[in-house]
């Protein structure tokens, strides 16, 4: 995030360890590794041959 806007030309980042993946709750770890600033939540599901996704509203901030 630059001045108060979300980047996107960054690499996404691959969640591994997913705890919790119902339809009304998810439970994920964040990688230890992912440098601190401010990221966007997308969960991607694919459903025969369509591609789903959904984003968190709020910013996720690592520090």
């Amino acid at each position: 995030m630059k001045d108060g806007r979300r980047d996107t030309d960054q690499a996404p980042f691959r969640i591994e360890y997913v705890a919790t993946n119902t339809s009304k709750e998810l439970i994920f770890l964040v990688p230890a590794d992912l440098p601190p600033g401010a990221y966007r939540v997308e969960v991607r599901a694919r459903f025969g041959k369509h591609l789903r996704s959904g984003q968190l509203r709020d910013v996720l901030m690592v520090v």
